[in-house]
């Protein structure tokens, strides 16, 4: 078999992530023959791109798939692939997969680590503690009991509609595709009743992807259907939540509170009125990151490699026409 020229279009790799991708590949139980180019500067991806068999991107532009013109397929680094979806990419027959699945751990805990602040009133306590202030007449409430609906039930949604149920919560899903079922939903609608279900939740959590269908589609109608106890969530995509609309609802006490790990622009803006907040807790697109990524991202590419060496189709295949 031909050696397989896999090329890394981000530059910056550590020697330790190196060393393990390498093994990983090599240890791979179809003894794959690759040879993995981590460039060192823009330079040398841009010399490596032509010979290049696969990528596994980070960085995707129209000028890195133009000159990478003896592709088989991609492999995006992250879940999402909003950056590969412009249309000369669309019209290839040029597969994609995505990283589904190196995701749900991290951005779990991440959504229930802002949950339980709210919840247990750490945001407030934090701002007395830097004041050195002994306060404890601050309301406090529980996760147990209440309703959390869920936009967007793939891997991630799932995992946190697990830890939900573990933490006594009644779990609402709502999803494009009804057929999918997921035992941790107690109740699963479409879309089209998004805003009826987030009139019932206590805690409404958004892992919708970035699509022409869920742009902006958390909305002024939303929010004030919202109860005003209720807190707003998005660790999905930033451009599926209408901000203005959302600073609106926080303002005017729509809803109780947010916690935020996107945004409609990255870096959040030093002038948006979501910094100054105290409603509001502001992580920066921090939601997915852990120290076992490149391990469960190397397994995830070998697993779609060997399918795709073995003519199958690979586990983490995109549909580009529906851009996920």
């Amino acid at each position: 078999m031909k050696k397989l020229k896999v090329v890394f279009t981000a530059t910056g790799f550590s020697e330790p992530a190196r060393k393990l991708w390498r093994s990983k590949v090599a240890g791979s139980k179809l003894g794959i023959n690759a040879e993995l180019i981590f460039p060192e500067s823009d330079l040398k991806l841009h010399e490596a791109l032509p010979g290049a068999d696969v990528l596994i991107a980070g960085p995707f532009t129209r000028q890195i798939f133009s000159r990478a013109g003896k592709l088989k397929w991609v492999q995006s680094h992250g879940a999402g692939v909003d950056r590969f979806m412009f249309d000369e990419f669309i019209a290839s027959v040029i597969p994609l997969a995505n990283a589904k699945g190196v995701h749900p751990i991290p951005m779990s805990e991440h959504v229930f680590a802002m949950m339980l602040a709210f919840e247990r009133g750490l945001h407030i306590s934090l701002e007395w503690q830097k004041k050195r202030e002994w306060n404890d007449k601050i309301e406090l409430g529980e996760l147990a009991g209440k309703t959390l609906l869920l936009a967007g039930p793939g891997a991630i949604g799932d995992r946190i509609a697990m830890l939900a149920k573990a933490h006594g919560m009644t779990v609402v899903c709502i999803r494009r595709d009804l057929s999918k079922k997921s035992g941790y939903c107690d109740e699963q609608y479409g879309v089209d009743k998004l805003a009826d279900a987030a009139g019932k939740a206590d805690h409404v959590v958004n892992v919708l992807p970035h699509t022409k269908e869920t742009y902006k589609l958390f909305n002024e109608k939303i929010f004030s259907r919202m109860n005003p106890s209720a807190y707003y969530y998005n660790i999905g995509r930033g451009k599926t939540t209408d901000e203005n609309a959302l600073i609106r609802a926080l303002k005017e006490k729509m809803i109780k509170g947010a916690g935020l790990d996107v945004f409609e622009h990255e870096p959040l803006p030093k002038e948006s009125e979501l910094w100054k907040m105290e409603n509001v807790i502001i992580t920066a697109h921090i939601a997915g990151e852990t120290p076992f990524y490149e391990d469960r991202m190397s397994d995830i590419f070998i697993r779609n490699l060997e399918a795709f060496l073995a003519g199958k189709p690979m586990p983490t295949l995109v549909d580009k026409q529906k851009g996920y």
